[in-house]
This record gives C-alpha cells, structure tokens and sequence, in this order.
C-alpha cells in the first residue's frame, strides 16, 4: 500500500490544462490557456506567464499520423519528445522526454506525469505509462510541458496534460475505418449531444495490427464515455472509460537470425495484456466573478499479464555431485569456494540441482533445448480526490492571480513472477510440454539460487 498527498499554493493550477474560450477584459479580447481540472475552466492564466515551455496539439493534429496509439502524434509533432522501440511493437514503445521516460516498460528511468482530465495515468506500480489504453479521438486538447512542480510527483522531465471531450464542448457523430500494411486496421467512432443543461458524449477504437515481425500481432479496444450536467453556474460531469489491449512484444533478434529473414524472433511467446478501467467525477462551481472551485474524484483499476518465453541456462548436473544425471543450473558463472576439494566441491554442486513442486530432482532428458515460461501479474486499484480554488481578483489595487490546491492518491498494489521449466521447439516457441519431465514445474534450484 502507498499513498501521497500533496499541497500547493502557486501561480498555476494544479492539474489539466486547457484551451478555455476567450476572456472578456475591459477593452480587448485575448486568448488565454487555462489550468483547470474541467474542461471551459472560466478563471484563466495567460500562457506567457506560465513557467516553463509549452506546446499544443488539436484534435487534428492528434489524429493526423493515424497512428494506432498517442504516441504517433507526440513523436512526431512535439519538440524535444523521441521514441524508442526496444519490444519491437510500435504500440509499446518508450516516450522520452528531457532525459526521462514516459513508458510502459518497468525499470525505466520514469520522470513525466501523464493526467487525463486531472486523473494521473502513471500506473501506481513504477509509474509506468500504458499508452495504448488512452482513447485518441476523444481528447479535445494535449499539453507537453517541460519540468513544473504543480504536477506533483515524478514530473522532473515534464508533463502531459489531456483534456477530453464532452456533450458540451462536442456534438454530432463521426466515424472513421482505415487499413494499411502487416495487417493494420483501425476502427474509431464518436458521437456527442447537448440537450438543455445535459450532454452526453462517448468514444470508441479498435486497432488491430499483425506486426511487421513473427508473432508480434496486437489488439486493442478502448471505451470513453462522458455524462455532463449544468446547474446555473455549476458544472458535473461523470466519466468512465476502459480499455482492453493485447499486446505482441518480441524484443531483440540475434543477428544470424535477422540474416535469414528478417522477421525472424528470438523464442516467443512475448505477451503483454492489460485490462484498465477508471471512474471519475469532476464538477466545478463559480462563487463569484473572481472566485472558482474545482474537484475531482475517482477509481481506476488495472490488470496486467506477462508471459514472456526465454532460453534457459540448464545442464546434466555433475557426476560428482549428489544428483548425477539429473537436471541442473548452470554453474559456469557462479565463484567456486576455494579449497574446491571434498565436501565444498560437493555441496557446491548439489545447490544447482532443479526441484520440483514435490522437492524431488528432474531427469535430465538428453537432446532436449530447455527453456523457462516467465510470467509477471499485476492487480493494482487506485483512488483519490482534488480540490482547488482558482481567483483573480485584484490584491492591493495590482492584477492578482491565485490558485491553491490539495490532492490525495492511495494505491494497493499486488505482484507476482513465476518462471516455470518449459521446452524450446524448432520453431522456438517455448512451451509446456507434458512429455518431458518436470515440464511446467515453477523453478527452484536446490540451492535457492538462479
């Protein structure tokens, strides 16, 4: 279990910005960026007296690389932004920002905050950045924004702020099919009403792509959708949204490999399915011209599953050791006790000895490609709440701008890894065969080592 919290008092909003329409002055009209946790936040900073760079994309320019993820339009129309595709699937790859990492891949060095509607993305288990659950047609706006503490924790790199779209702000319906190369194919669909002081608007994808490698297919669904309600000078708004995504990661080939085709994997299967839902409730109030409040709540869940097969580093155990001809680690790599002689030498080599589930040692089966299924699961559930007030009245006669905000996030996490013994097949599939034994046995050494 972890938790934070959070207070601020600065010039600038806490979480979300947002295009705002424009503001009414005394003699001139001007354009202004508004830091809110709604969309049409009244109560606006102008960009210029934001601290730190900015940059902005439309719905347009989001859409434009039809691309099967958000990361298409980041890499490509954000300065500063680089991408980098070491599971080879262009679905999970790394977004790289100032010298840190928003990304899906755990032990990478995370530094950017990620928020959609002022619900932080980050995962509570390593901050990472599942990309391809976000739904890209329904943001009506995203902001990059270089180092600012008003994002909270982990935000060293920057930011990414998605604001997304409503009854209010959206109407009407629109549809898009679209298919390419290696099998690509990308369905989306978005319909949006305003009927007095309620609005509705909800948002679909499917994305299918095989890959341009063996087994490196992906499939995603993503679901958005937004209920809005208008009381005078009020505003709440109840959205839900969910994806569903698998994803074919097949990692580095050796190049002997890639020589005979370059489609060629190294073992598979590489798997990586999540199942992500959140809830949120946002609402805002105006108490006077100058004065606003703003909050947020909500609940998101995440489930991840890995599967991921690998060469294994096993051995006909020593004929001097107490399991002669059953299966073992490895022992190349490991120091050797010195003098290695007697009773050290043997228990040396006992401790690479493979158990089973029974404790009982495995035959070594001659001829045989060992290898080991990894497997990684994830169950994390987050909640947590915003509260800010936003004001612009004048203080002691001067233009004054103030906004105070306070925000609490809990998370319980659960993790858990097996590697169990499996076989590598000619065509390097590595899997539990029934036949060989001690197959689908999870590893344990004699030794607890390896």
């Amino acid at each position: 279990m972890k938790s934070r919290a959070f207070l601020l008092a600065a010039p600038a909003l806490l979480v979300t910005p947002v295009w705002a329409q424009q503001m009414a002055a005394v003699e001139s009209t001007e354009q202004v960026i508004v830091l809110g946790t709604l969309p049409g936040s009244d109560i606006g900073l102008s960009s210029d007296k934001v601290p730190g760079a900015l940059q902005s994309l439309s719905p347009d320019q989001i859409t434009a690389q039809h691309g099967g993820s958000l990361l298409s339009a980041l890499g490509s129309q954000t300065a500063g932004v680089n991408l980098s595709d070491i599971q080879g699937n262009g679905l999970f790859q790394n977004l790289r920002f100032h010298g840190f990492d928003a990304s899906p891949l755990q032990g990478t060095p995370q530094g950017l905050a990620v928020y959609q509607n002022g619900v932080r993305l980050n995962e509570a288990f390593g901050d990472t950045v599942n990309w391809d659950a976000i739904p890209q047609n329904a943001i009506a706006s995203l902001e990059v924004w270089s180092a600012n503490p008003v994002f909270g924790l982990n935000a060293l790199g920057g930011a990414v702020s998605m604001v997304m779209k409503n009854g209010f702000t959206w109407q009407g319906l629109e549809a898009s099919l679209q298919g390419g190369s290696y099998g690509h194919g990308m369905a989306s669909a978005q319909w949006g009403m305003e009927d007095g002081a309620f609005s509705f608007y909800g948002a679909a994808e499917g994305v299918t792509n095989e890959g341009w490698r063996f087994h490196s297919g992906s499939n995603l669904a993503r679901l958005y959708a937004d209920a809005g309600w208008r009381f005078g000078d009020s505003e709440l708004h109840l959205v839900a949204s969910g994806a569903a995504t698998s994803l074919g990661v097949v990692g580095p080939t050796p190049f002997d490999l890639i020589q005979r085709n370059s489609k060629s994997v190294y073992t598979f299967p590489q798997t990586t399915r999540n199942t992500i839902g959140s809830l949120a409730l946002n609402g805002k109030t105006r108490l006077d011209q100058n004065w606003q409040i703003e909050a947020s709540a909500y609940l998101r869940s995440l489930k991840q599953r890995h599967a991921d097969g690998n060469d294994g580093n096993f051995e006909r155990c020593s004929n001097s050791s107490s399991f002669a001809g059953r299966l073992c680690l490895e022992d190349d790599g490991f120091p050797r006790p010195t003098p290695f002689t007697g009773a050290a030498a043997l228990n040396f080599r006992n401790q690479f000895a493979i158990l089973d589930q029974n404790n009982a040692s495995i035959a070594f089966t001659p001829g045989i490609f060992y290898g080991t299924l990894d497997r990684t699961s994830t169950a994390s559930t987050s909640h947590g709440a915003t509260l800010q007030v936003t004001g612009n009245a004048p203080l002691l006669g001067l233009a004054n701008y103030l906004t105070a905000g306070f925000s609490v996030d809990t998370s319980a996490i659960g993790f858990r890894s097996t590697s169990s013994l499996a076989r590598i097949s000619p065509s390097l599939l590595v899997a539990v065969d029934p036949t060989l034994a001690g197959s689908g046995s999870i590893i344990h050494a004699n030794g607890s080592i390896g």
